[in-house]
């Protein structure tokens, strides 16, 4: 959410930024004047390429405070397929998946 709001006040290419280049690249002149439409699909878009950027054992370590009672050893081990959650909910939702919807049972 962060970096698409600050999406508003900077300048240069580029939309999946860290905090660093944003703080660097605010510019308060850019700032939108009228209305300002903030797209859900960007938003998911962003999100989903700030999640897949993490290493994996911080993704791990953000996943499991989502999934309460998970062996973060395990959550380290599915970040490969975590990659493309759209939020840290929906990673949750996939680490407590592997537990109940396993084939062949």
């Amino acid at each position: 959410m962060v970096n698409l709001l600050a999406l508003v006040a900077t300048s240069g290419p580029g939309d999946v930024m860290s905090w660093s280049e944003l703080v660097d690249r605010f510019d308060e002149a850019r700032l939108a004047r009228g209305e300002i439409v903030l797209e859900l699909s960007r938003l998911r878009a962003l999100s989903t390429a700030h999640l897949a950027a993490l290493p994996p054992e911080q993704l791990a370590e953000r996943v499991v405070e989502f999934a309460p009672g998970s062996d973060p050893a395990l959550v380290t081990a599915l970040a490969p397929a975590l990659r493309g959650a759209h939020t840290l909910a929906e990673a949750a939702d996939l680490v407590a998946c592997v537990g109940t919807c396993r084939t062949g049972d």
